[in-house]
């Protein structure tokens, strides 16, 4: 791993929260909109070259030229809005522009695997993750059916990352298992979100069971960290922030939702996952 260039003051201040798809990032990209000081920017890398390589990791030699030239259009105030390809940025974001005075967030789902690269080069880049129980996660996902129309032929893919990556080496055993669809789903949650969790600093975790128990304090890390000011979240945290799928429901449905049998060899693929202090919820 190479050294991190030093930041320049006079950039504007940009920040990236990301989290897995249905692990919370619209409701908690949505409350943190809400905030004056912030400027949210909804998911401008839908359908570019970090969407389309999600799954494939980014070693800090890689080109990704023109997701570098994005970002660094950003950090100078500019928008190439060329480079987005999908239109949720325009329906979603608080504002089509760079504010210099506001914190520029962005929220995404597509960074696990190039958080090291995006540190490296953009170190002026403030990288938050959202961690979300992923037993969460995989109930949410499959309630709506995404594990099969988002993650069709995403096993086959991790799979490949799995026998790459030292790091990985838990999950190893379940390629010479016999999985089923969800099971699989389990799997590449656990793997991009360990990965997640190797790259993302300590203070720079948010707890989606926090946030939905009390935004206030569960979005305090962010908050203080980027020398925001107090805001009462509270009479929004009931809004439904989704843009897809069934109306969001408590963060323990997955505790019914799967069966005892299920559960048990869910929370085995989840069991190797390693899951910093500061996101126990």
């Amino acid at each position: 791993m190479g050294v991190a260039r030093e930041v320049n003051p006079q950039k504007r201040k940009l920040a990236l929260l990301n989290g897995f798809d249905r692990s919370g990032t619209s409701f908690v990209g949505g409350l943190l909109s809400l905030h004056p000081a912030v400027n949210y920017m909804f998911q401008p890398f839908s359908r570019t070259e970090v969407h389309l390589t999600h799954n494939d990791i980014w070693q800090v030699n890689q080109a990704a030229s023109q997701t570098k030239q994005f970002l660094s259009g950003l950090l100078k105030g500019r928008i190439d809005r060329d480079y987005i390809a999908a239109d949720y940025w325009q329906r979603y974001s608080t504002s089509l522009e760079i504010r210099s005075d506001r914190l520029n967030l962005i929220k995404e789902t597509k960074w696990h695997f190039k958080i090291e690269w995006l540190r490296y080069h953009f170190p002026e880049i403030q990288v938050y993750g959202l961690w979300r129980d992923p037993r969460g996660i995989l109930c949410s996902l499959v309630r709506n059916n995404f594990h099969v129309t988002w993650y069709g032929n995403a096993f086959e893919e991790i799979a490949k990352t799995i026998r790459r990556v030292a790091a990985l080496d838990a999950w190893r055993p379940f390629l010479t298992r016999n999985l089923d669809v969800v099971l699989k789903m389990a799997v590449i949650i656990a793997v991009r979100t360990e990965m997640m969790c190797q790259a993302i600093l300590p203070g720079h975790w948010l707890v989606y069971e926090n946030i939905a128990s009390d935004p206030n304090q569960g979005l305090k890390p962010l908050l203080e960290q980027e020398a925001l000011g107090a805001f009462d979240f509270r009479p929004f945290y009931q809004d439904d922030f989704n843009i897809v799928g069934k109306r969001f429901e408590h963060a323990d449905k997955w505790k019914s939702f799967f069966g005892n049998q299920d559960r048990a060899t869910i929370d085995a693929v989840f069991a190797p996952l390693s899951v910093p202090e500061t996101v126990t919820p």
